[in-house]
C-alpha cells in the first residue's frame, strides 16, 4: 500500500508554480504519477483519492480532468473544500492518493 500526501503543483526543481487551475490539476497528477512509478505503480493501482479545493465551484472542471488520467476502474474519490487557512494563497487544489499493488497469482 502506498500513500503519497497532498501534493500540490509546485515544482521545486524549477521553481515554478502557477495558479491557472487546469495547470495545477495537471502538474499535481504528473507528481502523483512520479509517486507512484517510483513504486513501480501507476494510476491504475489508485484506489482511493481525496480532492482538496479553495473553492467547490472548482470542483466541475477539475473533476473533467482528474477523470482522463484513469482508464477503466475509477478510485473512490471525496472531494472537499479545504480551510483556506490551511492552504497557500497560490493553491487553487491539492491531490492525495491510496494505492495499493495487487499480489501476482
Amino acid at each position: 500500500t502506498l500513500y503519497l500526501s497532498a501534493k500540490d503543483a509546485y515544482v521545486q526543481a524549477l521553481g515554478l508554480f502557477t495558479q491557472e487551475l487546469g495547470i495545477q490539476v495537471r502538474m499535481s497528477m504528473r507528481s502523483l504519477l512520479d509517486g507512484l512509478q517510483k513504486a513501480d505503480m501507476d494510476f491504475s493501482n489508485v484506489v482511493s483519492s481525496t480532492v482538496y479545493l479553495r473553492d467547490m465551484k472548482d470542483e466541475g472542471p477539475v473533476m473533467s480532468l482528474y477523470g482522463t488520467f484513469f482508464k477503466d476502474n475509477f478510485p473512490s474519490r471525496t472531494t472537499l473544500q479545504q480551510n483556506f487557512d490551511d492552504m497557500k494563497s497560490e493553491d487553487v487544489e491539492q491531490i492525495s492518493f491510496i494505492a495499493v499493488r495487487q499480489p501476482l497469482h
